[in-house]
């Protein structure tokens, strides 16, 4: 019956985990937005030797943003670790536990 348990727990903790894949997903997607959106502003001036990245306000704001993206994305990643960690631990527990239990019913039948 324990073995019950801690599949609901990791029905719980899969489903965290597939939320976190999804923003992950659409994080990237984001991300790679942002980097079209240098890339052509880039483009935009590739001829203008007075542009200066550096004091191009919306490069600078597109600059911030990917750094956002990039702390959020990692800190995504980490979640996602830790959850993979404990999914394997509930999945170790149910085998260790049916284990058990189907050796105690072998035993006492």
């Amino acid at each position: 019956m324990a073995f019950i348990a801690l599949t609901i727990d990791k029905c719980s903790l899969t489903m965290q985990k597939n939320q976190l894949e999804y923003q992950d997903m659409v994080l990237s997607e984001d991300l790679n937005g942002l980097t079209q959106q240098m890339s052509d502003i880039t483009q935009e001036h590739s001829g203008d030797s007075n542009y200066d990245p550096d004091t191009d306000l919306a490069m600078r704001q597109l600059e911030y943003q990917q750094q956002e993206y990039d702390s959020e994305k990692a800190s995504i990643e980490s979640q996602l670790q830790e959850l993979n960690a404990e999914i394997d631990s509930y999945d170790k527990a149910v085998e260790t536990n049916i284990k058990q239990e189907c050796k105690f019913s072998i035993s006492t039948g």
